[in-house]
Formats: C-alpha cells, structure tokens, sequence
C-alpha cells in the first residue's frame, strides 16, 4: 500500500478527468467505473485524509505516462487497474450509496446502463 500512496503528491483531480475522458474506451467499462468511485469518494468530504492519501496515490497512477506496462499495449491498463483495485479494497468502507450513485451516473453517460450494472457487479 505504501508504493500507491507515494503517488500521492503527483494527483491532480484535472488531470484524472482528462485522463478518462481522453481514455475511457481503452480503460473500459468497469476500469472506469472504479475509478471514478475512488475520485468521487476522493471528493467526499467524510472521506478519512488516510484513505484520501492511498486513493490519490492510485488515482496519480493511473493518470501517469509511465507506468509498469505502458497503457497503449492490449494489456496496457493491467498496473492501472491492479493500483485501483488494491485502493478500493483498501477504502471500501468508506463508499457511501451516494459515492456509487455518482460514479455511476458518470460511467453509465459513456457506456450506457447495462455496460455499468456489469462494471459495478465486478
């Protein structure tokens, strides 16, 4: 968790917008979806500064150029939703019904609904 965390300092909540905007088809569906939990609850203003420090740690990964396994190879999002992943198992006490609503509503306006109920059963 330490190696996610030290990423911190390199968040920027302009820059992971542009990074899913600009790469949401490649990151897909459920990529995604978990991301934008991990952002929204980053903005949630009952969101511990602990699990704000490992969220923006995992968030800072994703939207960073060098990665682990670049992301424009097929298998380029793996690293990324492997730091998403161990972020959210990490923080998922602290997804409130309205942290998921949002993030759903986001994920569902660029694949549509049933693209997110998978997404969000994953």
């Amino acid at each position: 968790m330490k190696e996610i965390a030290s990423y911190a300092n390199r968040y920027s909540p302009s820059a992971f917008l542009a990074k899913v905007k600009e790469n949401s088809r490649q990151m897909g569906a459920t990529l995604t979806y978990k991301a934008y939990l991990l952002y929204y609850l980053m903005t949630d203003k009952d969101t511990p500064v602990g699990a704000k420090a490992v969220i923006a740690g995992a968030l800072a990964y994703l939207v960073l150029p060098l990665d682990f396994v670049p992301d424009f190879l097929p298998v380029g999002y793996a690293d990324d939703f492997a730091a998403v992943l161990t972020a959210l198992k990490t923080v998922r006490g602290c997804i409130s019904p309205y942290v998921e609503a949002k993030a759903m509503a986001k994920t569902e306006a660029i694949f549509g609904p049933v693209a997110v109920r998978k997404a969000a059963s994953k």
